[in-house]
């Protein structure tokens, strides 16, 4: 239930939408991309009085984060005895340039042998390299958000009246993201990436029909006497101020009814008040009894007589 009453207060509801677009940016940043992998050597020392077999393929790596493991690319005996030392030629399992390590950096052996032996790369690694490719920047991001949202708010300001409802667009408040889709997050190689946003936008909306009938009220109440004023009850709004004032007491604006009134016209009463007079003189008591913006129109049958008939319902009154 609601209620129009002639105050000016029009009934409104809160309504919501979600709405959905994708934008497709280019990447303004740069990416690396692991190209070759690093290289080096490493020297194991026997900690026991028996030779060890070291594997192809035996795994070395860092102690800090982040780990960068090495492997063997040949086998190995190392002897025991008083030079217990063997170099062996090691590759980083991952390319890139995060392989080109310090000396003295590769020091863990992952697996039992790491109880028998101990290793150290006693020079640099190196010949890792990355090249460089497009990658979406932060900044990407924000921008194409950005212009994705306002271009949602558009959607949403078209969408969310239907029928005969209408938006208070001030109303329309900033929205709230509900689905955010990346296609490429920051620091990855691409030279586009595209962005998909789900906002839920919230406003107020009033029925155009609650508006006319308002103003229809206002109208009436405004004329001075209903027996002195002729209103169809159909008006025509037009919007006269385009700010809109929102408070905690309500949203207000101002908007113009426009309405064909006129007096009341009593055919019979003006018919007697004419019959029998020339044509000036009745059309001197009909200007005078009905303000009228044109002279009235007087038209005799047959035609040449001077008087109007003395039988006032031989007279047709007409008002346009």
């Amino acid at each position: 239930m609601h209620e129009i009453n002639v105050n000016g207060n029009l009934p409104a509801i809160q309504k919501q939408i979600e709405v959905s677009a994708q934008l497709q940016g280019k990447s303004s940043g740069n990416a690396n991309i692991p190209s070759d992998f690093a290289k080096g050597e490493v020297t194991f020392t026997n900690l026991t009085n028996q030779s060890i077999v070291v594997p192809t393929g035996t795994v070395i790596s860092t102690i800090n984060d982040p780990v960068i493991r090495f492997s063997t690319l040949l086998e190995a005996f190392v002897p025991a005895g008083k030079n217990p030392i063997v170099s062996i030629d090691v590759q980083a399992e991952q390319a890139g340039s995060t392989g080109n390590l310090e000396s003295g950096t590769l020091v863990v052996i992952e697996g039992s042998l790491g109880e028998s032996l101990t290793v150290t790369n006693n020079l640099p690694t190196s010949g890792g390299t990355d090249l460089q490719a497009p990658s979406p920047t932060k900044q990407d991001y924000a921008k194409i958000n950005d212009q994705l949202k306002a271009q949602l708010r558009k959607q949403a300001i078209s969408e969310i009246a239907v029928s005969d409802e209408r938006l208070i667009t001030e109303s329309l408040d900033s929205g709230k993201v509900v689905s955010e889709v990346r296609s490429l997050e920051p620091g990855l190689p691409g030279e586009q990436f595209n962005l998909s946003l789900t906002v839920r936008f919230t406003g107020l909306v009033y029925s155009e029909n609650d508006l006319e009938l308002l103003a229809g009220k206002a109208m009436s109440a405004g004329l001075i006497s209903s027996n002195e004023s002729n209103y169809s009850g159909e008006v025509q709004l037009k919007a006269t101020d385009t700010s809109v004032e929102i408070s905690s007491d309500g949203t207000k604006w101002k908007e113009t009814a426009i309405a064909d009134v006129g007096p009341i016209i009593d055919a019979n009463y003006l018919a007697s008040l004419v019959s029998g007079k020339k044509i000036s003189e009745a059309s001197q008591l009909l200007q005078a009894k009905v303000p009228s913006k044109s002279t009235p129109i007087i038209n005799v049958y047959p035609f040449g007589w001077m008087r109007l008939p003395w039988a006032s319902y031989q007279i047709q009154i007409q008002a346009k």
